[in-house]
């Protein structure tokens, strides 16, 4: 027997069809079939997975001095006082600047007035990053085949891989951690509108807003990234 879907077949859910574009495609929407006991098990699985990945990089990067990529970073406050809001708002993306990665930049001005040059403070939080990257891969997972031990387990493993293990030891892949954060709330959010049982005309605008919100915050911390995957 040819398996059409192996995602299906690992992950069997009962499934639900999707309205989105009108298609009447079968998703495995693994949600609906929840109830709020098994909602907050999802909860408290995120939950441990985002102390856990925490946990692990801070073991691998806890004490890594600030290397000299993120120095200017952190002394110029990320240039936000040259940032103009309304090129940075509206204005295509053209060559590397302040105002073409503003979410990045709004948060090393954050970080110089919260850590300074302490190298502990400065690694948790990107390792903070890291692991919300991680906790978000685990839901989204979850969301297409229902199975917790698989998410934590996709989990694990990309913490485990190599583009993760060179972000947590390079400092300067702030930009792609937050690209990936915001990309994955995309398709979190995406996959959610599209197993939706009932749409009506306010669910679509409230989605494409959503949708719209999230892309631009991704686009506007890196504007081409491999996301860490």
């Amino acid at each position: 027997m040819i398996l059409k879907n192996p995602l299906r077949a690992l992950c069997t859910q009962q499934p639900a069809k999707s309205l989105y574009l009108g298609s009447d495609q079968e998703l495995p929407c693994s949600w609906r079939a929840f109830g709020w006991a098994e909602s907050g098990v999802t909860i408290l699985v995120a939950s441990v997975v985002f102390l856990l990945s925490f946990a692990y990089f801070a073991h691998l990067a806890g004490d890594l001095p600030i290397l000299r990529e993120i120095r200017g970073f952190l002394f110029y406050r990320g240039w936000v006082q040259n940032i103009s809001w309304w090129d940075a708002v509206f204005r295509p993306v053209g060559s590397y600047s302040s105002q073409s990665r503003i979410v990045v930049m709004l948060f090393m001005a954050l970080q110089n007035g919260t850590c300074g040059f302490e190298p502990r403070c400065v690694n948790d939080g990107q390792n903070t990053l890291l692991a919300a990257a991680a906790t978000l891969l685990f839901v989204h997972v979850n969301q297409l085949c229902g199975k917790r031990k698989i998410a934590f387990l996709v989990s694990v493993l990309w913490c485990m891989s190599i583009p993760a293990f060179a972000g947590a030891l390079w400092q300067d892949t702030q930009f792609d951690k937050f690209a990936m954060i915001f990309s994955l709330l995309y398709l979190i959010i995406l996959f959610h509108f599209m197993c939706r049982s009932s749409l009506v005309a306010i669910n679509y605008i409230s989605c494409n807003l959503l949708l719209f919100f999230f892309l631009f915050l991704a686009f506007k911390s890196k504007e081409f990234s491999f996301f860490l995957i």
